[in-house]
């Protein structure tokens, strides 16, 4: 099942936050929470699903977005953006300090900030893993996939992914209630998930914790038969002894 990418906004003028709350769901995405000072948002970002936290620099509160960004760069597992009515070299020097994976300046479009938040996920998944997918719009950010649909990334979590039939340089991700197309080799696209994916076949990858049945050079996922060959029956029979 795919699902929105999640957003925490962290911007104390009211109008500014309706404006990004607006722009952020007319593309797709899903705002999860909203706050106006920084020691607020920084709990509430440790206590829900945020997939990317947009910081405004000058917060009120005795904590400001550069507080809130030095912590969560220490968590390490989201990505940031940070939003700011200065473009001083003080203000953007100090704002670098904490790495943020985008800088935006108000006032900004709705195409601005779809930018920004792209490009911070890509740069994020770059940072976390050590192969970026090559030639593609995918992303790998913890346990969620991000695909290119339309113009928007959608989320999916990579364990609802029953298997994966490679198709050329494309790749059909079958999951229970529908099928995505993305753009990859399957041998690139192995290497970024976890270990319970195992290639069978030449052509395809399955996920262990979703196979029912194995016979006789075959396997079943949800009702469907994936071939097995026997150049890969070795690595699956060894990978199932060490569930």
């Amino acid at each position: 099942m795919s699902e929105k990418i999640k957003i925490y906004v962290v911007e104390d003028e009211a109008i500014t936050a309706a404006t990004i709350k607006s722009y952020l769901h007319q593309v797709g995405y899903e705002v999860c929470g909203m706050a106006d000072e920084a020691t607020t948002a920084w709990k509430e970002i440790q206590s829900v699903k945020v997939d990317l936290a947009i910081l405004d620099i000058n917060l009120i509160g005795e904590k400001d977005g550069i507080w809130l960004a030095q912590k969560i760069h220490e968590l390490g597992t989201i990505p940031f953006i940070f939003l700011t009515a200065y473009g001083d070299r003080k203000t953007v020097e100090s704002a670098l300090t904490f790495k943020p994976d985008g800088y935006l300046i108000k006032p900004f479009e709705e195409m601005d900030l779809y930018t920004a938040i792209k490009i911070a996920l890509e740069a994020f998944s770059n940072r976390a893993t050590t192969k970026p997918l090559a030639e593609t719009d995918n992303v790998v950010v913890n346990d969620s996939l991000f695909i290119k649909d339309e113009h928007i990334l959608v989320k999916l979590t990579i364990d609802d992914i029953q298997f994966v039939k490679s198709d050329g340089n494309y790749l059909e991700l079958h999951l229970t209630s529908k099928k995505h197309l993305v753009r990859s080799k399957l041998t690139d696209f192995a290497e970024r998930l976890p270990g319970n994916f195992i290639q069978v076949h030449q052509r395809y990858l399955v996920n262990l914790s979703k196979v029912e049945m194995i016979g006789n050079g075959y396997l079943t996922v949800a009702g469907k038969e994936v071939p097995i060959s026997k150049s890969f029956k070795d690595n699956l029979f060894g990978s199932i002894k060490t569930i």
